[in-house]
C-alpha cells in the first residue's frame, strides 16, 4: 500500500476544439493525477460521471525510487443505451379529491360532513376505504377523499389517462354530486404534451420512445430503468 502512494493514474480527454489532450478535473494539459487504492488486491482508480468522448490513461510515478508494478493498465467502463429499457419503476401519486383544486382552480363545494360514498360504482367503506383497479393502475381511497394511485409497471401505458368517477355524499341532506379524477401517466424520461382543456385525452409524446364534483387531475410517473453493462477497454 505504501508503494501505491508514489503511483497515480493519468487520465486525459481529447478536446476536439483545441486538438489537445486535457487532464480530467482541470485545464492543465500535463494531466491530473488520480490516486491508486487497493480493491480486491488490485491497484485501482475509479472515475465516475465521465462525459462522452475520447480518453487515454497511463500510469504516472511521483516517487524517488521506481518499483515496478508488474502488471498492465486495463480500463473498464459502464455504459447504457437510452433506447434499450431493462425495466420500469413507478412513482405513486397522492392527493385528496375533495380538497385538491381542478385545472381551473376550483374545489368541491361540500359541507364538513360530506364523504366519498363510492368510486366507479364501488362503495367506499367508512373504515377500510376502497381499492379500485383502474385501466392503468390501482386507486386506494377513503371516505375523506384521501387517495393514492399506483401505476401498473408497464411502459406501454406512458401518456395514457386513468379515470375514476366518484360520488360526493352529504349524509345530512342526502344530496350527491359526481365528478371524475383523471390520473395522467407521465414520465421524466419521455417528453409529453397534455391537453389541459380536456384532461381525459392522452398525451402527445414528443420524444422517441425506446424500442423496448370538480374534476381533478393528477400525474403519476413511470420511469425507465436502463441496463448498465461493463465493457473492457
Amino acid at each position: 500500500a505504501d508503494l501505491l502512494s508514489d503511483y497515480a493514474i493519468v487520465v486525459q480527454k481529447f478536446d476536439e476544439a483545441t486538438g489537445q489532450w486535457v487532464s480530467i478535473g482541470g485545464t492543465n494539459p500535463e494531466a491530473s493525477l488520480i490516486d491508486l487504492s487497493l480493491i480486491g488486491g488490485t491497484p485501482t482508480a475509479v472515475l465516475e460521471g465521465l462525459d462522452a468522448g475520447q480518453y487515454r490513461a497511463f500510469i504516472g510515478y511521483e516517487g524517488l525510487l521506481g518499483v515496478g508494478l508488474g502488471g498492465t493498465l486495463t480500463g473498464t467502463m459502464d455504459v447504457y443505451n437510452p433506447y434499450i429499457v431493462a425495466s420500469y419503476s413507478v412513482e405513486p401519486i397522492s392527493g385528496n379529491v375533495i380538497k385538491d383544486a381542478s385545472l381551473t382552480g376550483e374545489v368541491d363545494a361540500a359541507s364538513s360532513s360530506a364523504v366519498i360514498s363510492q368510486v366507479n360504482g364501488i362503495a367506499v367503506d367508512p373504515v377500510a376505504g376502497a381499492t379500485i383497479t383502474g385501466t392503468y393502475g390501482t386507486l386506494v381511497i377513503d371516505q375523506d377523499g384521501n387517495y393514492t394511485y399506483t401505476p401498473t409497471v408497464d411502459g406501454a401505458n406512458l401518456g395514457q389517462v386513468d379515470q375514476f368517477t366518484y360520488t360526493l355524499l352529504d349524509p345530512v341532506t342526502g344530496n350527491t354530486s359526481e365528478a371524475t379524477l383523471y390520473v395522467r401517466l407521465d414520465s421524466d424520461s419521455v417528453d409529453m404534451t397534455w391537453n389541459d382543456t380536456d384532461p381525459s385525452q392522452p398525451a402527445v409524446i414528443t420524444s422517441p420512445l425506446p424500442v423496448d364534483a370538480m374534476d381533478n387531475v393528477a400525474s403519476a410517473e413511470i420511469d425507465m430503468v436502463y441496463p448498465v453493462t461493463t465493457e473492457v477497454l
